[in-house]
C-alpha cells in the first residue's frame, strides 16, 4: 500500500491573516499567559477553525484565574465555543506529558478544546436544499 500521509505543521503569528479553514487540528501550548495577546490569538484560531469542523486544543498553565477568565471571554467574543475544559493538578497534566523539572505540585494545567460556532454559508445552503 501507500505510505501514510504525514501531518503538516504550519507556523502562524497571532495577528497574521491566513486563508480560512482547512485545519484538521490546531495545537497550542504555553500561549495563553498574556491577556493583551488574546484578541490576536483568537482571531487566528477563528480563521483556522471557521470553515472546518476541527478543534483547537490549548494546553495552558493557569498562572492566574483572572487571566483564564479573560481567555474564556475572548474565545466567546471571537464566535468560538469552549467545547470542554479539563483541569489537572501536578506534573503530568493528565495527558502523559511531563510539564517540567521543578514544577510546583499544586500547579494547575488546563486543557481547552475550542471549536468555531460559525459554519460555512455553503453548508447552510446545502442543508436548505435537502
Amino acid at each position: 500500500g501507500h505510505p501514510p500521509t504525514l501531518p503538516t505543521a504550519l507556523y502562524h503569528r497571532w495577528n497574521d491573516t491566513c486563508s480560512a479553514g482547512g485545519s484538521r487540528l490546531v495545537l497550542g501550548a504555553d500561549i495563553t499567559y498574556e491577556p493583551a495577546s488574546f484578541p490576536g490569538l483568537c482571531r487566528l484560531l477563528h480563521y483556522l477553525l471557521v470553515d472546518s469542523k476541527s478543534t483547537a486544543i490549548l494546553y495552558c498553565t493557569e498562572r492566574n484565574a483572572d487571566t483564564m477568565s479573560k481567555l474564556r471571554d475572548a474565545i466567546a467574543g471571537a464566535h468560538m465555543t469552549l467545547a470542554s475544559e479539563h483541569a489537572y493538578v501536578g506534573q503530568h497534566g493528565g495527558v502523559g506529558c511531563y510539564v517540567g523539572v521543578g514544577t510546583d505540585s499544586t500547579e494547575v494545567v488546563r486543557v481547552l478544546y475550542v471549536t468555531c460556532k460559525e459554519t460555512r454559508r455553503d453548508d447552510d445552503d446545502d442543508d436548505d436544499e435537502r
